[in-house]
């Protein structure tokens, strides 16, 4: 990371910056593992006497770069990480936990929804005006165009879907328009795909990952990898990344629930036990 920083001055920024690499996004997926790992680092090292703990300087790189780079997606994860730290204990109660990520991506899909509504309002224009001039970036990224579309398609063959690489463009009026737009979002990109079956298959695997992980739910490790892994759960109605699109940036997001399985595993806990 402090390579793509020290090349700021000299790459083109004139817009999104995407350090070394060619694509913002993958660049943000890359300062999010590491900002979760230096997290984890400070939080699970037993004995910061004796083991190196990242100063919490360290921090402001990814950071740094997260709002060069202009990756909103990544900077919400990081967000919602950091929140679902702070408000660990309730939602990793038995009665809770079963239900976290269910609602979540429930809730997600309802975001999504509503974010084709926005235009509608009057007070929009406003606030696409101050967001615009804080950030430089508009509300509208152009899931505008096609999130109605992807809506449209779910509810014409809402169970099975449309079947593998179906995108919003199938379902473009204009004939004249010759573009292969994408989804942008895991959740919608599966439901036009493979449907609410699909869908159902990659919540039971969530929810695997999860239930496996919560033994040791108070572990460090488990706690920082399992809170940013919803931040990544919340990403990913904005991008489509750990299933395939930008695949390259989704296999860093996959380490997050390994290091949920790697933190709750037998050998961790007999390890610590000796120490």
């Amino acid at each position: 990371l402090a390579l793509h920083l020290a090349a700021y001055p000299i790459l083109d920024h004139t817009s999104a910056y995407a350090g070394l690499t060619t694509q913002m996004n993958f660049l943000g997926s890359l300062c999010l593992i590491t900002y979760v790992f230096i997290r984890a680092a400070r939080s699970s090292l037993a004995t910061p006497s004796t083991e190196w703990v990242p100063p919490k300087v360290v921090y402001l790189l990814p950071l740094i770069l997260l709002v060069l780079s202009q990756a909103r997606g990544a900077l919400i994860a990081i967000i919602v990480g950091e929140l679902a730290s702070r408000a660990w204990r309730p939602l990793s109660a038995r009665a809770v936990s079963v239900w976290v990520l269910p609602l979540l991506v429930t809730s997600m899909l309802a975001i999504s929804y509503g974010y084709t509504l926005l235009g509608d309002f009057d007070w929009f224009q406003g606030l696409q005006d101050q967001v615009f001039a804080l950030t430089g970036q508009n509300i509208y990224s152009g899931r505008n165009l096609a999130w109605p579309i992807v809506f449209q398609m779910i509810g014409e063959q809402p169970w099975l879907g449309y079947g593998a690489g179906a995108r919003p463009n199938l379902f473009l009026v204009d004939e004249n328009l010759d573009v292969s737009w994408s989804a942008h979002s895991l959740y919608l990109t599966i439901l036009i795909q493979i449907g609410v079956v699909g869908l159902a298959a990659l919540l039971w695997l969530f929810a695997r990952l999860w239930v496996a992980a919560r033994p040791r739910r108070h572990d460090p490790l488990v706690r920082t990898a399992a809170s940013f892994f919803l931040g990544v759960c919340v990403y990913q109605t904005f991008e489509c990344q750990l299933t395939q699109n930008n695949l390259d940036a989704g296999v860093y997001l996959w380490v997050m629930p390994a290091m949920m399985l790697a933190g709750s595993s037998p050998w961790r806990a007999r390890d610590q036990g000796a120490a």
